[in-house]
């Protein structure tokens, strides 16, 4: 690469760091830590803080961020990047997703430009922006590493994406739900975690893609919960065997592809209804073809409860066109899940 190049490249990062880094804050968490009991038996308790980062969502106040940055907290402080503070309410948390949203009493406030998180590509530059083990409003860059990620360490939730982008732009406790950026400026992600022996980073990095992102802090908003669409099944990424099984070749699926249903959650449920079982390979959904599980969930992300999807299944090396309506997720299907994804 020559200097004329590297010169370009460097005044990208830049422009890119100056555009975003005014809608990046800082959030401290106030919460109570249980430290062991005493001699009568009372919970000893400490007030704990924890730090995070979070992006300015709308000009007027609502803050995204990771529902891990807030899980634990009681009462929460943003910092603007002009070192303005405001106290922040919690407006919705979703686990399955890590996603949440703020909201303070502030209005035009800048915002970032959101980018479409389909068109990346392996290999693509990026920027990581957030306040790592204290260090506010740090730029690290590196490039995506890997897509369609479960994300190393999450907790285990029955509904959890299993579509996070991988990076190598420096992460550390604090980044969590600071922006990844492309070249362009767009946020592609929100940083949500690392893989690390350490504690510090090792160069694995995982952020929710921006698609998921937006999709959940609207309905958060908007409702403060997500409505959770389902048809009470079980699925799992397909392998060679379920393929063979399946007939996936002999019904002209290319490769080894779509979602196995693993079990029905519910003998009742809408899935039953519907007719499938398990075994069956969802390859396509409401006309979208399902390559692996994560593309299935980005599919019933965007559908709500009382909604009818189309599922096209593989059964004994033929296809099959299932119409169900969705339920709502529920506490009870949640714990019934196995070692698969629950839908």
């Amino acid at each position: 690469m020559g200097l004329q190049a590297l010169g370009a490249l460097e005044d990208a990062f830049a422009a890119v760091a100056e555009r975003v880094t005014p809608s990046v804050v800082s959030i401290e968490v106030e919460g109570v830590l249980t430290t062991g009991r005493d001699a009568e038996g009372n919970a000893r308790r400490r007030t704990a803080r924890g730090y995070g980062t979070g992006l300015i969502y709308s000009p007027d106040g609502y803050i995204l961020t990771n529902e891990h940055v807030v899980a634990e907290g009681r009462s929460y402080r943003v910092i603007l990047h002009d070192r303005r503070e405001f106290d922040a309410k919690v407006v919705g948390r979703d686990a399955a997703t890590d996603i949440a949203v703020l909201k303070i009493a502030a209005r035009g406030l800048p915002t970032p430009i959101f980018g479409d998180d389909a068109s990346v590509r392996v290999g693509d530059w990026v920027l990581a922006i957030g306040n790592p083990l204290g260090l506010e409003f740090t730029v690290t860059q590196g490039i995506i590493s890997g897509k369609n990620r479960r994300g190393h360490g999450a907790r285990r939730d029955p509904y959890a994406i299993m579509d996070y982008l991988q990076t190598d732009a420096a992460m550390n406790p604090g980044s969590s739900g600071g922006p990844v950026v492309n070249l362009r400026g767009e946020v592609i992600g929100i940083s949500a975690r690392i893989a690390t022996m350490t504690g510090t980073n090792q160069g694995f990095g995982f952020a929710i893609p921006s698609g998921i992102a937006r999709t959940v802090a609207d309905e958060l908003i908007a409702h403060g919960r997500v409505r959770r669409g389902t048809i009470g099944v079980e699925v799992r990424e397909v392998r060679m065997g379920d393929a063979q099984a399946a007939g996936l070749a002999r019904a002209g699926v290319k490769g080894i592809a779509g979602a196995r249903v693993a079990a029905l959650v519910r003998p009742d449920g809408p899935a039953a209804r519907a007719g499938l079982a398990p075994g069956d390979v969802i390859v396509a959904a409401d006309g979208r073809a399902v390559d692996r599980v994560a593309t299935l969930q980005r599919i019933f992300l965007g559908r709500k409860p009382g909604d009818t999807i189309e599922l096209e299944v593989v059964r004994n090396g033929a296809r099959h066109r299932i119409l169900a309506r969705l339920g709502e997720a529920s506490a009870g299907e949640a714990k019934g899940g196995g070692e698969g994804i629950l839908l």
